[in-house]
């Protein structure tokens, strides 16, 4: 699709998701590999459950979840409560498992994601394929639009602009919103900056392997991308400057010209 429009309906994608939400058929969407049973113990934080033959596991599909509200929010899902674990192949540095968490129901296995990100516990993160990655970012959007949750006061969304406000995230997985000053092309990335001088503020870097996401020759997305107010999401990480770098699974969210009090 042209790029022009597609800028204009990435989130637009996941209206087709919004009949699927909270259905067996939107859980599906996520399901990889055979499901393992389980019955969670403890939870550590809003994304980390201790299951009781003592594994820990690292909940996929959402990010945050430091607060005691988040951690209740798990808790009050999976303690004690039969659960099951899909794709739970591989483990981070901690040694704790990485997997997608369902609740076995009667009528298909409910995500554990998709509810959180519903009462605003979290924000979605996209590490598996588009059409899942839609549903979490419905799941998402309700909760901002009603304010539930993180989405209740400011701070969720950093501004792009604000270096030393970025830096306080650094390793952590954001979404952050701004105006672009300038976009261009480099061998194999696109660079895109909210700020003239990019150590200022928050670069956006879209690899090449990750074009398509843009719909178009990436010369022309470059162009129509300066001076719009976007909403991007990643790991914040530094490099000179903070940086986020594309996967091509989270979308870039235009913000129909203006950008949200932060």
């Amino acid at each position: 699709m042209p790029f022009r429009t597609s800028i204009e309906t990435l989130v637009a994608t996941a209206s087709v998701a919004l009949s699927m939400a909270g259905s067996p058929a939107a859980a599906a969407a996520c399901l990889t590999g055979d499901g393992v049973p389980a019955i969670g113990a403890h939870a550590l934080d809003g994304r980390t459950l201790r299951l009781e033959d003592g594994r820990d596991v690292r909940l996929l599909g959402i990010s945050g979840g430091k607060s005691d509200d988040a951690t209740t929010a798990l808790a009050s899902l999976t303690v004690k409560r039969p659960i099951v674990m899909h794709g739970a192949g591989t483990s981070d540095r901690w040694g704790r498992l990485q997997a997608w968490l369902y609740l076995p129901r009667r009528d298909g296995p409910q995500s554990i994601a998709e509810i959180l990100l519903k009462q605003g516990a979290g924000h979605a993160v996209g590490t598996v394929g588009a059409p899942c990655f839609d549903l979490l970012l419905e799941a998402e959007r309700e909760a901002r639009d009603a304010r539930r949750g993180i989405w209740a006061t400011p701070g969720a969304i950093l501004d792009a602009t604000d270096r030393a406000g970025l830096l306080g995230h650094i390793g952590a997985h954001i979404i952050a919103e701004g105006r672009v000053t300038s976009a261009r092309v480099v061998r194999d990335r696109l660079y895109v900056n909210f700020t003239s001088w990019r150590t200022r503020g928050l670069t956006y870097v879209i690899r090449k392997r990750a074009w398509p996401m843009l719909g178009a020759d990436v010369s022309a997305a470059a162009e129509i991308l300066k001076g719009r107010p976007l909403r991007v999401r990643g790991q914040l990480e530094w490099r000179g400057g903070p940086v986020i770098e594309a996967n091509g699974i989270e979308p870039i969210e235009r913000l129909g010209g203006r950008v949200s009090p932060h």
